[in-house]
């Protein structure tokens, strides 16, 4: 698979807008969800790494296409904004940490050269509080424990907890 067709297989989010009436996530939460999607790169063929989310049943797994990027130091996130407007981070191998409605408070899940990973399940999101949630998956080639928007690769998508 070339990388244009793995990028192609990115689950886009659609976010919906401040006026969309969505009654789960208001504008002030709508607006810090658009403040990670638009951080990153472009999501295009050009955009190496490929971080994928994948939702098997009720395992949530990501994935990982290096491609050029191979051995390259990176830090690795996994984030979810709830829709009570808070943020969390994952401290990988199973740990979320609440860091309230400021993102900037979150830590990599991992630290460590990027390589290929075809499935990883990290946890079940059976359990979780009904409601809406968006989980990011992403990585930024600079590995310094800070989330470094103009070299963060990722994808996302929203969940819906029964």
């Amino acid at each position: 698979m070339n990388s244009a067709e793995l990028m192609a297989e990115v689950r886009e989010l659609e976010m919906p807008s401040p006026d969309s009436g969505d009654p789960t996530f208001n504008a002030e939460q709508l607006s810090a969800m658009h403040a990670w999607e638009n951080a990153g790169f472009p999501r295009t063929s050009e955009a190496i790494p490929a971080p994928l989310l994948n939702l098997n049943g009720s395992s949530l797994a990501i994935s990982l296409a290096p491609a050029s990027g191979q051995g390259k130091k990176a830090d690795w996130w996994l984030v979810a904004y709830t829709h009570w407007g808070h943020w969390y981070y994952y401290i990988y191998p199973n740990v979320w940490k609440d860091i309230g409605t400021n993102l900037s408070g979150a830590l990599p899940a991992y630290q460590g050269p990027l390589v290929n990973i075809s499935s990883l399940t990290l946890f079940d999101v059976t359990g979780l509080p009904s409601g809406k949630y968006v989980i990011y998956f992403g990585v930024d080639t600079n590995m310094n424990g800070i989330l470094d928007y103009n070299q963060l690769y990722y994808s996302s998508f929203q969940l819906n907890a029964p």
